[in-house]
């Protein structure tokens, strides 16, 4: 694990721009405590033994982004942010520097510096979220498809909006206390969840409609809550999709672990299970392939698994308080061949770290083999010798 930035406000977004940026947003929210709400475009660098950052912009805002997606759009990189009762839509253009470029002061017609582009807020929809004079409602969630342009956005309450270009409808979960929102990669179904109304799969793709509950057994029900939920695909396998959830205690007891549970897409049925520990888990990310699932707890703790197994490949305790996002760096952002990935995690700590597997040691097929006919002969011989 290595620092790799800090930032004057409690992070809690973080997402990889490309293989060079990062996007950082959070805030200290609409109160007077002093504390900015920001967005933070910083650039990575790497030394050949480390991976170091600057910041390159930043962009401050009237509140704090709590839940936020970058995605590449038609050639554009888009950040799509959520704040109390709106979504801002952002155009980000890294800053350009340019070798040998000369001042701005220089003579005409010499080739001259660009300037950074700043972060470029496109549009802010505004969705309504007051249910009464006494009860105020709040948006909670979002996700975008990238294929589609689809943007999913969940309130609190459990409305739930679709927002495609420039049409917008909604639908009501009845999922109050809706925590997450996962969309399908082929952006036909979106899969919701609920601290108090569990999990629930809608179609989409028309009006929309419940497609599935997704089922706890009873004393499972009874005893835990969701709290993060995301589709995972392999770029390799890309017909297989997967939904992989994090499942906390009702009651935090310090007795009751937390567990990671893999679903199919078809029927929604577990297919895999694995206990993550006794701390609350607070956030997941799968890497962009798919190979890898990052989920971060209350502890201040990264756990690196394989989707695939759900096997735990790495835990390392990097902040010293809740950790709120995540995010896999591109395959070119990985410091040295030697690691097989490497993971940005945000805290309210407003610290960046870098966490990295370092590459797992493939054994041959040949050489099993060969071992084992070795290992057989040796064996054999030894039963003639006694024999004997």
């Amino acid at each position: 694990m290595s620092f790799l930035h800090s930032t004057r406000f409690p992070p809690y977004v973080v997402d990889s721009l490309d293989e060079n940026y990062v996007v950082l947003a959070g805030g200290g929210g609409t109160s007077r405590t002093g504390v900015p709400n920001s967005i933070e475009l910083i650039k990575l660098r790497f030394d050949g033994h480390k991976v170091s950052s600057k910041s390159v912009h930043t962009f401050d805002l009237d509140d704090a982004i709590m839940r936020g997606k970058v995605v590449s759009m038609g050639g554009e990189n888009r950040f799509f942010a959520v704040l109390n009762n709106r979504v801002d839509i952002y155009r980000i253009r890294p800053c350009i520097e340019e070798e040998n470029a000369v001042p701005d002061d220089a003579k005409p017609g010499l080739k001259r510096r660009k300037k950074p582009v700043p972060i470029e807020l496109l549009k802010s929809i505004t969705i309504v979220t007051k249910i009464s004079k006494e009860k105020e409602d709040y948006l909670t969630a979002i996700d975008v498809n990238a294929g589609t342009g689809l943007v999913v956005v969940g309130q609190y309450s459990g409305l739930v909006h679709l927002i495609e270009r420039e049409n917008m409808k909604n639908f009501d979960s009845k999922m109050e206390e809706l925590d997450d929102i996962s969309v399908h990669p082929s952006g036909n179904q979106v899969a919701l969840f609920s601290r108090r109304a569990g999990g629930a799969v809608w179609q989409i793709d028309g009006e929309p409609k419940l497609f599935s509950q997704i089922v706890l057994k009873e004393e499972t029900s009874k005893n835990y809550q969701f709290r993060r939920g995301c589709y995972v695909s392999q770029v390799d396998k890309k017909d297989v999709v997967w939904l992989i959830t994090a499942l906390n205690p009702r009651v935090r007891d310090g007795k009751s672990d937390s567990f990671i549970v893999k679903w199919n897409d078809k029927d929604y049925q577990v297919l895999r299970a694995t206990s993550h520990g006794k701390m609350p888990i607070t956030t997941l990310q799968p890497s962009k392939d798919g190979v890898f699932l990052a989920v971060g707890d209350a502890n201040g703790d990264i756990s690196l698994y394989i989707t695939f197994s759900l096997q735990r490949t790495r835990r390392i305790h990097a902040h010293a308080n809740v950790v709120t996002a995540l995010s896999f760096l591109p395959p070119a952002l990985r410091p040295g061949t030697d690691f097989e990935c490497a993971c940005a995690s945000a805290s309210i700590d407003q610290k960046i770290q870098l966490v990295t597997l370092q590459q797992r040691r493939k054994v041959s097929f040949w050489f099993v083999l060969t071992c084992t006919v070795a290992l057989i002969y040796i064996i054999f011989s030894i039963m003639a010798m006694v024999s004997v």
